[in-house]
């Protein structure tokens, strides 16, 4: 008789231990833990059973959501090393140990800092260029290429892990925002009825990525430029636009 060979069966790997241990911490199901991250519950099964491995920008957000100390093992699972940060903020004394972060603040008498949390969060700075082949130049976070990080204030951003920083390309919004500077975006602020009056983030099927005033005038909502060499132009009813998210802040060199 023969024998029946048994099964073997790798055991999972540390990154998906470590993504399954986070997700219980924060108490989630796995459908509200992929919304933060604006993946599918799908797509956190396969993390935790180790089938599938988050790409760079999925580990970034977890570091995010994961906070100090868990959040150096996910940044570094996404290539982000402590001179990224230093680079990023020169100012940020930055220990190997898993230490939350700490601001040295220059040129301020240690009284005034006392107390203060500093704690960060990284942040990728994306590529959306249209792909060459594409049917039309609309884009999305899912075509983003991480060109480099930045580290901001957490308290910045009020959905770390749908946070994204862009550099701005053209004037339409100067001189508010020039060309050049980094913006940061809010990826889960989309309802257009709550974003009335705000500076938006519209992809676009003609006109690619454009940053503008989402206003309403009698009805009909309207990207406004800053800019009034720029015209401003209604979003019409369609599948030809959509809105990447809410603009939180920019941050630009001076001239």
């Amino acid at each position: 008789m023969v024998a029946k060979r048994q099964k073997s069966f790798a055991a999972p790997p540390q990154w998906s231990h470590k993504i399954a241990a986070l997700r219980r911490r924060l108490a989630l199901t796995q459908a509200e833990f992929g919304d933060r991250l604006r993946y599918s519950a799908m797509a956190v099964s396969r993390w935790e059973r180790g089938t599938h491995e988050p790409v760079s920008s999925g580990y970034i957000g977890l570091g995010n959501l994961a906070g100090a100390p868990d959040c150096w093992f996910f940044w570094h699972k996404a290539g982000l090393a402590v001179s990224d940060l230093m680079r990023s903020l020169p100012a940020a004394d930055v220990g190997l140990s898993p230490q939350p972060l700490t601001v040295v603040a220059a040129g301020v008498h240690k009284k005034l800092i006392a107390g203060v949390n500093h704690d960060l969060i990284a942040l990728p700075v994306l590529s959306l260029e249209p792909k060459p082949n594409a049917a039309n130049n609309s884009v999305s976070f899912e075509d983003a290429v991480v060109v480099s990080m930045m580290a901001a204030p957490r308290e910045w951003c009020s959905n770390p892990g749908q946070s994204r920083c862009l550099q701005v390309k053209g004037t339409s919004m100067s001189p508010l925002i020039r060309d050049g500077d980094i913006i940061a975006i809010d990826a889960s602020q989309t309802d257009m009825g709550r974003l009335k009056d705000k500076i938006v983030v519209v992809s676009h099927a003609d006109r690619g990525l454009i940053i503008a005033t989402l206003r309403r005038f009698r009805g009909v909502y309207v990207l406004e430029p800053e800019s009034r060499e720029f015209d401003s132009f209604p979003l019409e009813k369609g599948r030809s636009w959509h809105i990447l998210g809410k603009v939180l802040w920019w941050l630009g060199k001076a001239p």
